[in-house]
């Protein structure tokens, strides 16, 4: 039996479907369900049974195969520290706990926003990530693997829920198809991301899991894409215009301008 947190949002319910895929079915979902309209992530995917995570450590023994913890606030612009370091933090520091006492591997998301611009997060969503991580890194268990995820994108409309904090491939395609322009920041030719696709993710993560192996990993692409690389490339497909905007005053200071995976560590499957 496989439990896997976040399973309604972005990458948990891809994740999902991807296990479906190669034949496993004996899931157990589990999340807040906070936006219970995200609901249509799993219709359709086939899980053996739903648990509020309220309940998730009662339920753990050795029936239980292996855990997979996608669930968190992922808001970069929340600053309610209790929420925050309560969700993403205090909640995977138990299940990890729980995990290792009874011997049941655990792969958990992290987020390369913990390198910030080279000295630590920016905001308070990576300073909870990178809190896990210190944690699992001074817990030294055989049974932990933890990936920073750089940025996670899909075309195919799956980030429909995350607002704000959905990839700029889905939101510059949606300023494409609904305004016929693509708005971008001032310096966006200067602003690098490395962009990794969802079923990626999934790939590789599942692929680690299945070895004897723990730590914690970048999981991106291993190359490095400017927004306006993807700006220009987006608004050719759609016939669409680039303007430029103003950088947002709240986004000052808590801002990464540039990001590169380290993948020495694993040669991914897909080319």
């Amino acid at each position: 039996m496989i439990i896997v947190t976040g399973s309604y949002g972005f990458i948990g319910s891809k994740f999902v479907r991807y296990l479906n895929s190669i034949g496993r079915n004996d899931i157990i979902v589990c999340d807040y369900l906070d936006n219970g309209r995200t609901f249509v992530n799993l219709a359709g995917a086939e899980y053996a049974s739903f648990i509020h995570p309220d309940s998730l450590l009662s339920i753990l023994d050795s029936a239980i195969d292996q855990v997979f913890h996608f669930g968190a606030i992922s808001d970069t612009a929340c600053w309610d520290g209790k929420l925050v370091m309560s969700r993403n933090y205090q909640f995977s520091v138990d299940l990890i706990l729980a995990c290792d006492r009874l011997n049941i591997p655990i792969s958990y998301s992290s987020s390369a926003s913990v390198y910030g611009n080279g000295t630590g997060p920016l905001n308070l969503y990576a300073y909870s990530k990178f809190s896990v991580d210190k944690f699992v890194t001074h817990l030294n268990s055989e049974y932990v693997q933890g990936f920073r995820y750089f940025n996670v994108y899909s075309t195919d409309g799956a980030e429909w829920h995350k607002g704000d904090q959905a990839s700029p491939y889905y939101k510059f395609a949606n300023q494409a198809l609904t305004f016929g322009r693509i708005e971008i920041f001032e310096g966006s030719e200067n602003f690098y991301r490395d962009f990794v696709h969802v079923d990626t993710v999934c790939e590789i993560q599942y692929d680690m899991s299945q070895r004897e192996i723990s730590g914690i990993f970048d999981l991106g692409s291993g190359k490095q894409t400017s927004f306006l690389e993807v700006a220009n490339e987006i608004a050719k497909n759609h016939n669409a215009d680039v303007v430029t905007i103003p950088f947002p005053e709240h986004l000052k200071g808590c801002y990464q301008t540039n990001t590169l995976a380290n993948m020495d560590y694993y040669q991914s499957p897909v080319q």
